[in-house]
């Protein structure tokens, strides 16, 4: 029998160890390497459980602008990601709510779902799409020179419009109000007014948020560029269409100090899938609801948002349009109604206050609102009032 001298006998026994050593390292590292596939899967979907999108418009544009103010102040990293999308106009948007993957919500003018009814594929919109609110008021910008003075004169010329949307409303709007252009053709505005300048256009039609930018550029190009007023004709009230006005503060360069120019304004909508409750993407949506109208005020008080936040008012109904369930049953549990103002008491004068800020602003606009949606906004209205004391 070979006896091991104490030394050798503590190499052989260190040496057993780091072989043991080794071997755990062995398979923790196999181990390791095959842990982050599990990791990466893991992290995958959690980037994906709670991410919504929003299709906006172009770059420039009103819709854009407003799904980054939403992502900016709703988001909540991986609790609620917000990815805004450039989006090609309210038609476009309608067609991608409908069928796009991955898109969950879109910025649309109340009256470009006419454009789609009984048409293939689009069967049914009325059921399939539902909106999360009303958003705010674009403006009817019909840019036109100086031997145009009304909307009338525009019957068999050529008008242009800038964007598909502004195709869609102003022809529907023209439709209703008895006006038929030669032709309509497509062309941004810059290019539009100087195609009025050589009269190979009549007028540029845009409905967009106000104020427009771009509109100092377009009077060097053609210093004589003005607005056509347009009056509100009885033929629209029941209709998305509603009664507003420019103002020197909108366009100092186009509206003298003290005057207005009329025009018209088509509501715009968040709109969304009307998907069945128990999906992952109802859940989703369901999410965000909740976080955006709970959030709404720090939208409206944030610093560098869109002025158009001031007009939204997110308990305001859309004719012809359903809420979505969320959304309704979120104003619902959190319902606010006209009834708590008291005649002669000190919040029926802060109310009535409220609505001359309006007027004067040019805002109230018969059936721009309902009631409990407009006594929801005094509240917002009177609250940030205080804090500003």
């Amino acid at each position: 029998m070979r006896v091991l001298s104490p030394d050798r006998g503590w190499i052989c026994l260190l040496g057993a160890i780091w072989a043991l050593v080794l071997s755990a390292g062995m398979a923790g590292s196999a181990a390791a390497q095959q842990q982050p596939i599990s990791d990466q899967a893991a992290f995958r979907d959690m980037v994906n459980a709670n991410t919504v999108t929003i299709l906006g418009g172009s770059m420039t544009g009103t819709y854009l602008r407003l799904a980054d103010d939403i992502a900016r102040t709703v988001g909540d990293k991986h609790n609620l990601r917000i990815l805004p999308i450039r989006g090609g106009g309210a038609p476009d948007n309608i067609r991608d709510i409908l069928y796009l993957r991955g898109i969950d919500m879109g910025m649309v003018t109340a009256d470009s779902v006419e454009t789609f009814r009984g048409k293939r594929f689009f069967e049914s919109i009325s059921d399939r799409m539902a909106y999360i609110t009303k958003l705010y008021n674009a403006e009817f910008h019909v840019l036109v020179g100086p031997d145009v003075q009304s909307l009338s004169d525009l019957d068999g010329k050529i008008v242009a419009y800038h964007g598909s949307g502004s195709k869609i409303s102003g022809q529907l709007l023209f439709r209703r109000l008895n006006v038929k252009p030669a032709k309509w053709v497509k062309m941004l505005m810059f290019e539009g007014a100087q195609k009025i300048k050589e009269g190979k256009v009549a007028a540029v039609v845009r409905s967009t948020g106000k104020p427009v930018r771009g509109i100092d550029r377009v009077l060097k190009i053609n210093p004589e560029i003005r607005l056509l007023p347009l009056q509100y004709d009885d033929v629209l009230v029941e209709t998305p269409y509603l009664p507003t006005r420019f103002t020197h503060q909108d366009y100092p360069s186009l509206v003298p100090k003290g005057e207005t120019i009329q025009t018209i304004a088509v509501g715009v909508a968040l709109a969304v899938y009307n998907w069945k409750p128990g999906t992952d993407r109802y859940r989703r949506l369901e999410k965000f609801v909740n976080a955006f109208f709970s959030k709404f005020d720090k939208i409206v008080s944030r610093k560098g948002r869109h002025p158009k936040w001031d007009e939204v008012n997110i308990a305001a109904k859309l004719p012809g349009w359903k809420r979505f369930g969320p959304a309704q049953r979120w104003l619902e549990e959190n319902r606010m109604t006209a009834s708590s103002v008291r005649s002669g008491s000190s919040l029926e004068r802060q109310f009535k206050a409220f609505l001359e800020q309006r007027r004067s602003a040019g805002r109230f606009v018969p059936g721009n609102t309902d009631a409990e949606g407009l006594f929801a906004e005094f509240v917002r209205w009177r609250d940030r009032d205080r804090r500003r004391q």
